[in-house]
């Protein structure tokens, strides 16, 4: 497990944050409360924390435009917004003195966004903490595939080729193939996939990263049966 390690800045006094790493004044030349370097994505890491006050305060008097400029020299930046404010019924912010908007909350953080910095909300100072380690172990997966994982429904007979609903969520991989086509293909072929592969087991072997049972399952999802070449 890799150790991540922080540099906080040094106006940063809450214990939750000063908890993470050791004070350093980088963060403060990058904008950031917390920052580090990640060898995944080979950069900076840099994370702003505004409690909603001082969110509000900090356009005011121009900090957040400086933060937010300097943020944008780190490969990776983030904004967290802590705590969840309170309206008023005519959609005005109930805490501070300053007057505030709802819509006005709202087009700041697509503003900031449309920069390039993430927006993360928090729901106090100890989740803060919690969510720049987790900000952590995201930044360092590298890649990032579960948008691009086909989802999967729940256990019955699911990846065996005789199962009706693994084979229709198969066959719905082809373009304008639904649910409804899908069930009509399966039932026609008397519960087959009418899909053959063009390839064998010794082609699929020089793919990086196919062992035997990735392949002996790819062969038996096409009703193949050249298992033995695998084995």
């Amino acid at each position: 497990m890799t150790v991540t390690n922080f540099l906080i800045s040094p106006a940063e006094h809450a214990a939750p944050i000063k908890d993470l790493g050791r004070v350093s004044s980088l963060p403060e030349r990058h904008g950031a409360d917390v920052m580090w370097m990640d060898p995944t994505i080979k950069g900076l890491v840099g994370v702003q924390r505004k409690a909603i006050p001082d969110l509000v305060a900090s356009v005011q008097d121009g900090r957040l435009a400086k933060e937010v400029a300097q943020l944008q020299t780190c490969k990776v930046a983030v904004v967290i917004v802590e705590g969840r404010p309170r309206w008023s019924s005519e959609g005005q912010l109930m805490m501070g003195y300053v007057k505030w908007s709802r819509t006005q909350h709202r087009s700041l953080l697509r503003s900031i966004q449309g920069r390039g910095i993430f927006v993360e909300h928090s729901d106090s100072i100890a989740d803060t903490a919690a969510l720049i380690r987790e900000i952590a172990s995201w930044v360092g997966k590298g890649d990032h595939t579960s948008l691009d994982r086909r989802p999967k429904p729940g256990p019955n007979n699911w990846g065996k080729v005789d199962d009706e609903a693994w084979a229709c969520h198969l066959l719905q991989s082809v373009p304008d193939i639904g649910p409804v086509q899908a069930k009509a293909i399966w039932d026609h072929f008397d519960g087959a996939i009418p899909v053959a592969l063009t390839t064998d087991a010794v082609e699929l072997a020089k793919v990086p990263g196919l062992g035997p049972k990735r392949i002996a399952k790819i062969l038996k999802a096409f009703n193949a049966n050249d298992l033995t070449a695998v084995s």
